[in-house]
């Protein structure tokens, strides 16, 4: 019985390393999508300028959502020393709450991903 595809030639090593770039890229994505979406939902006048400099940087096995280092980065994440003692910006934490609501879906935003591999080691 002859058999082929990537599984069986050896193109799974580099194919698996590829896997993991992808899901990597996948899943920093949508969390970059996520916190953009919570930002525009709460900046009431929204010129775009502190949203645009939101970015994910991918290497291998790793995936950074930043801003750039933007100035407006840690008061809008309510770390700022202007925050206290209190103030009314409903968005604060927008990228914390973008990591821990993508986290939870990982599996299933890699997923798709997955079996677009296990189809290429099969064809």
């Amino acid at each position: 019985m002859p058999v082929q595809g990537g599984l069986f030639d050896g193109g799974w090593e580099t194919g698996m390393t590829e896997l993991v770039v992808d899901i990597t890229s996948a899943v920093a994505d949508t969390a970059l999508d996520t916190w953009r979406t919570n930002l525009e939902a709460n900046i009431r006048v929204n010129h775009n300028e502190y949203i645009s400099t939101t970015r994910v940087d991918v290497t291998d096995t790793k995936a950074t959502a930043h801003d750039g280092g933007n100035v407006y980065g840690p008061w809008l994440e309510g770390q700022g020393s202007r925050n206290f003692p209190v103030t009314r910006f409903k968005g604060y934490d927008s990228a914390r709450e973008a990591a821990e609501k993508v986290g939870a879906q990982a599996d299933e935003i890699g997923e798709p991903v997955v079996v677009r591999f296990v189809e290429a080691m099969n064809a």
